[in-house]
């Protein structure tokens, strides 16, 4: 990319570039959750960053991926596009130490799917329970598992934790929301932030006198 850039546009698929279905949709259509021909959000952030790091700029990233796949109840797309989103803010907040002058906002629109994650205790006994539909004590329950529970990175003693998601719904719900920031002026985001609030932060950040 030129050092001279002034405008950049990058089309990368038709629509999209995941495939926002249910797993059994995917299953059935051999598809990956996104494009592997397509640049992750990671990468597309830090060709950003690059084009715009020599003077002021306002940049919008989204993660729609992780979004949409909830609205099907779609756990390991969710999954994905988390993962995608973190690698992503990796890139930003690497920015962030290099120019302290920068602020990150994170928020979000809704809850999609009203998602939840349950750990188990790591017994077969007790994972055993939860596939036939009880709870720890044997008690009945209408939540049961459609697969193998997900299994966690090892923690510091080594140890990888089983767990499953559950789904409310295949709406947005107002649940979930939360409002984090980084950089200047970031302390002023703790605790209930309104969401008119963070027009007003960055309008003060963008503008400041």
């Amino acid at each position: 990319m030129p050092p001279e850039t002034k405008k950049l546009l990058g089309i990368f698929a038709a629509q999209d570039t995941f495939n926002d279905m249910s797993v059994d949709q995917l299953k059935v259509l051999g598809l990956p959750t996104y494009a592997p021909e397509a640049p992750t959000l990671q990468e597309m952030t830090s060709a950003a960053l690059r084009l715009l790091a020599p003077g002021p700029f306002f940049l919008v990233v989204e993660e729609e991926g992780a979004d949409n796949f909830g609205n099907f109840n779609n756990a390991p797309g969710v999954l994905d596009g988390l993962k995608r989103a973190d690698e992503a803010f990796g890139t930003v907040l690497e920015f962030i130490n290099k120019h302290p002058e920068t602020l990150l906002i994170t928020a979000a629109d809704s809850s999609a799917g009203a998602m939840d994650v349950l750990g188990f205790p790591p017994r077969p006994d007790l994972l055993a329970k939860a596939a036939s539909g009880k709870d720890m004590n044997g008690a009945p329950y209408g939540l049961t598992l459609d697969g193998q529970p997900f299994l966690s990175k090892p923690d510091r003693s080594g140890v990888a934790h089983p767990f499953v998601i559950t789904w409310g719904t295949l709406n947005d719900t107002s649940g979930g929301i939360l409002v984090r920031a980084a950089g200047k002026d970031s302390d002023q985001v703790k605790g209930n932030f309104d969401n008119t609030k963070i027009y007003s932060l960055m309008r003060d950040v963008l503008f400041e006198d």
